[in-house]
């Protein structure tokens, strides 16, 4: 990628493209795609100012989020996980809360990442496109997130314990 201070580089498919978020002159975050020598900037859903593309497939895949904001870290902002498939956004539902953020997107399209329980915990979840599934916590964790996803669906991740320190997870 050229030196350009506004863009934020976060995954690269086998094809040498990139996803990443870039600032624009308004100062809202915006998913973006890096395909050799130009950079294709995705559309943010309706509703939603700001976004961010996490992690990109071997098939051009966009997946990441979206927030209602300008500011991705506003506190008050609604986050959402979304998925782009040929320029064309699906937005994720949550567990029950209020956001969910995309961290991976596998090669069969399953989306991993953390999403608001009811009871404002946050868990790791998966979605397949259809249901979005929720992988629950240690033994007596609060909670958990998912950070990557193989073809065979194993889910890599981290969740925590009664005593608050994190581990290391593997789901299968």
């Amino acid at each position: 990628l050229p030196p350009i201070a506004d863009n934020v580089a976060m995954r690269i498919n086998n094809s040498g493209q990139v996803s990443l978020w870039k600032m624009d002159a308004t100062m809202h975050s915006n998913p973006a795609v890096w395909t050799g020598s130009s950079r294709d900037t995705l559309k943010n859903p309706s509703d939603y100012l700001s976004g961010v593309a996490s992690s990109i497939n071997n098939q051009g895949q966009v997946a990441g989020w979206v927030g209602a904001s300008a500011n991705l870290v506003d506190s008050s902002s609604t986050l959402r996980g979304v998925v782009y498939t040929q320029g064309i956004a699906r937005v994720l539902g949550t567990l029950g809360g209020r956001d969910s953020r995309v961290d991976a997107i596998s090669d069969t399209g399953k989306t991993v990442g953390i999403a608001d329980l009811a009871n404002k915990q946050r868990h790791a979840f998966v979605d397949d496109g259809k249901t979005m599934t929720d992988l629950g916590a240690l033994p007596g964790g609060d909670s958990s997130e998912a950070f990557a996803i193989n073809t065979a669906g194993e889910v890599a991740g981290v969740s925590d314990t009664p005593t608050h320190q994190d581990h290391a997870v593997i789901w299968k």
